[in-house]
């Protein structure tokens, strides 16, 4: 993947969102269209976010702090406490899976704002 911008990552990573958001699929759905397009140009990582947070030189998890939702919304992941993301990722059907990507939308929308 090329290096991402900091304005990129969250642009991409809100694209996808909107997409779940919309469909209720979940992240292995969205990234199938890129494999089904020929575009190697997705993140290796969990999301486009991620992606950039580990090209600016994080490893493991000290990429976090790097991390522009982290900055300003805190771990999108944790096993000590529920988090937006988490709840997604364990939604039951389409639907949750919408309503929780519809909460991210609007968390990254906050950040296209300021960025």
């Amino acid at each position: 993947m090329n290096k991402l911008t900091r304005k990129q990552a969250i642009i991409r990573t809100a694209r996808m969102w909107r997409k779940l958001a919309k469909t209720g699929g979940n992240k292995n759905s969205y990234f199938e269209g890129y494999r089904n397009k020929g575009l190697a140009n997705r993140p290796i990582h969990n999301c486009f976010l991620c992606e950039y947070a580990l090209q600016q030189g994080g490893m493991g998890t000290r990429e976090c702090p790097i991390c522009p939702y982290y900055q300003k919304f805190g771990r999108c992941t944790s096993f000590k406490k529920k988090t937006h993301f988490m709840e997604w990722c364990s939604a039951a059907d389409a639907s949750n899976r919408r309503a929780y990507a519809g909460i991210i939308v609007r968390q990254l929308e906050e950040l296209e704002e300021t960025d």
